[in-house]
């Protein structure tokens, strides 16, 4: 399965990214709400809905950035059947 070792340094360093990106967007939710005139959703929950969103996408993201290694596109010459296994990827 190649090589998977991460440190713990390292798995700290991708959370707290992802954890800040989702405290991010969480202020942007939360002001869009505001914005809206929507009274009933709160900080704490843009905060937990952009929290499962963002952490979906650092589980994944390891899979999509080893599945892009493995398959790149080439467009000189253009590797077709790699394109092709994109497709049923991005669904």
């Amino acid at each position: 399965m190649g090589n998977f070792k991460i440190s713990y340094r390292r798995a700290a360093l991708v959370f707290l990214g992802w954890t800040l990106v989702s405290i991010i967007f969480a202020g942007i939710s939360y002001a869009a709400a505001i914005g809206e005139n929507n009274k009933e959703f709160g900080f704490i929950s843009a905060l937990r809905l952009n929290l499962v969103q963002f952490y979906v996408w650092a589980i994944l993201s390891p899979l999509v950035f080893r599945f892009s290694r493995r398959f790149p596109i080439e467009l000189r010459p253009l590797n077709v059947r790699n394109l092709l296994l994109y497709f049923p990827a991005l669904i």
